[in-house]
């Protein structure tokens, strides 16, 4: 069962993640570019060189992708564990209806 309720978990959370990373390419990350402009002129010089950031294209998208598949896997993790222990608890088979 155990098995069952971890496959099924990380499953859903890398189609979530990449379906996630899809949307936030296309939809977020102009705008997060276009304030990224605003937000490193204001910065003073010595702070741009201290701070560590990746660069836009592949790495950043990358690094999204990795970060939604994480939190989707987690959300994913907790939600059949609570279907699993309800199923437990409950004797019943916990299907869509």
């Amino acid at each position: 069962m155990f098995r069952r309720v971890f496959l099924a978990a990380i499953l859903a959370g890398l189609v979530a993640g990449l379906l996630v990373t899809a949307l936030q390419v296309a939809k977020l990350s102009p705008l997060i570019a276009a304030a990224e402009v605003y937000e490193t002129a204001a910065m003073p010089p010595t702070a741009r060189e201290d701070a560590w950031e990746p660069t836009a294209g592949i790495e950043r998208v990358g690094f999204t992708l990795l970060a939604n598949i994480l939190i989707a896997i987690g959300f994913g993790l907790l939600l059949s564990g609570g279907f699993a222990l309800r199923q437990l608890l409950s004797g019943a088979e916990v299907d869509v209806s």
